[in-house]
């Protein structure tokens, strides 16, 4: 018996903002239930400068152990993510993620090799949000001063 020694590494990754997609690839497989999208930061650089920077607070997939797994990005960071203006094309949009984000599929899972936020991923695909927004809901005060408010499904520039 040899042991798996060798650390699997984040290799690529591609965003889709229209369906609020991560795709992240591997250089080996991952267990699924390993993967912790909480140890994930995406951001606009890639230097010693951050710039603007978001930490995801969840998600879901439906990927099983696989070397490129989707992750479905919770509602809620793909609002903040639009919100904060990031990842708005492909030349700003960088992931650092930590080495609690994943492990192999090993026999001793190995855990992946971290990446800092100064040597961040740059996305090697990414789509961007096409879809027009939505009223949600809205509401009016007749009584002064008369206001209209409407609600949107997503955020919206002012």
């Amino acid at each position: 018996y040899i042991r798996d020694t060798m650390r699997p590494q984040l290799t690529s990754f591609g965003l889709n903002m229209d369906s609020g997609q991560l795709t992240l690839t591997f250089s080996k497989p991952i267990k699924i239930s390993s993967l912790l999208p909480t140890q994930i930061v995406l951001q606009s650089t890639n230097g010693s400068t951050v710039g603007v920077s978001y930490h995801l607070t969840g998600g879901s997939t439906a990927s099983s152990d696989a070397a490129v797994i989707a992750l479905n990005l919770a509602s809620d960071d793909i609002k903040a993510i639009k919100t904060a203006n990031l990842a708005k094309a492909i030349s700003n949009t960088f992931l650092a993620l930590t080495n609690t984000t994943a492990q192999d599929t090993a026999f001793l899972p190995n855990a992946v090799i971290a990446i800092a936020s100064t040597a961040a991923l740059q996305a090697t695909s990414y789509t961007a949000d096409t879809t027009r927004p939505q009223v949600a809901s809205f509401s009016i005060s007749l009584s002064s001063p008369l206001q209209l408010v409407l609600t949107f499904n997503e955020p919206m520039n002012p």
